[in-house]
């Protein structure tokens, strides 16, 4: 019986010690610099103003902090930095020819499934869907799921657990998808993937993430020697700005969190070679 999970590759003591390193410090510091994290430092300001006795700079500091979290809550601002990375490649692309179908993780949460035995998946989940609907479509082909665990404390269950389970409810046979759950970012999964010969063979290849991760996951893979990929976003997330607005802090949060998390992350692939500069 075919093993689902594939066990992590073996890569070369000077690669795996930069790439374990750059994942440790790509978290914590997302964890110091986020935008959630930021919005709180004009209030901290504010409250060590107090203390020092600096009523003025305490009174300018709240005045900050409150318009910020009021701007935020507000408008869509998260929605402005989304529209140019999922514009860069168009929804559904025409496809002639399908031979596989690599299926980014980032769409489920496997401790929740595995708490509570449900299906565990996310606010991404629509790359499993239309994973799932390629598949169908081009009964053929052979689905590459790949994604292990992003964390950096806990458990870190990879996700590749629960992904033949998400699958196969979208109507996809297990026995035609293939896992990779050794891999804790994108570049690991272009590099991993890479050592598979049978994927390596075929020809018509279709990449789906999600619309916003698709321009750093196409130059990442790109990066690690891949050609002629086509791109088939999934799980756009932004609106007109005029639709956007009105009060949602949490919903605005969250998709500024977002988008400035996969700016900074392409900015981060770029200077450091593991994206492409162009593709």
């Amino acid at each position: 019986m075919r093993r689902d999970i594939a066990e992590p590759q073996t890569d070369s003591e000077c690669s795996r010690s930069m790439t374990y390193g750059f994942f440790e410090i790509s978290k914590i510091g997302w964890a110091l610099f986020a935008p959630e994290t930021l919005l709180f430092l004009p209030f901290a300001v504010a409250l060590w103003s107090v203390f020092a006795h600096r009523r003025r700079l305490a009174l300018y500091a709240l005045a900050l902090g409150f318009g910020l979290v009021l701007a935020v809550g507000i408008f869509p601002l998260g929605d402005l930095l989304l529209v140019p990375l999922e514009g860069r490649y168009p929804a559904n692309p025409p496809l002639q020819e399908v031979d596989a179908i690599i299926i980014l993780g980032g769409g489920s949460n496997p401790a929740v499934a595995a708490r509570w035995g449900t299906s565990g998946i996310g606010d991404a989940g629509d790359r499993y869907l239309t994973g799932g609907a390629l598949a169908r479509r081009f009964p053929t082909s052979v689905i590459y799921f790949t994604g292990g665990s992003g964390d950096l404390i806990g458990d870190r269950m990879s996700e590749a657990t629960v992904a033949p389970q998400l699958l196969e409810a979208t109507g996809v046979d297990r026995a035609r998808v293939r896992l990779e759950g050794g891999s804790r970012s994108t570049a690991e999964n272009a590099q991993r993937l890479r050592e598979s010969a049978r994927l390596q063979s075929a020809r018509h290849i279709v990449l789906v993430t999600s619309a916003f991760h698709m321009p750093r996951a196409m130059l990442a893979f790109c990066a690690a020697g891949w050609h002629g990929l086509v791109p088939y976003p999934a799980d756009f997330r932004s609106t007109t700005f005029g639709n956007g607005i009105g009060w949602s802090f949490a919903h605005h949060l969250q998709t500024l969190d977002i988008a400035a998390k996969e700016w900074v992350g392409l900015f981060a692939y770029r200077l450091t070679g593991r994206a492409a500069q162009s593709c």
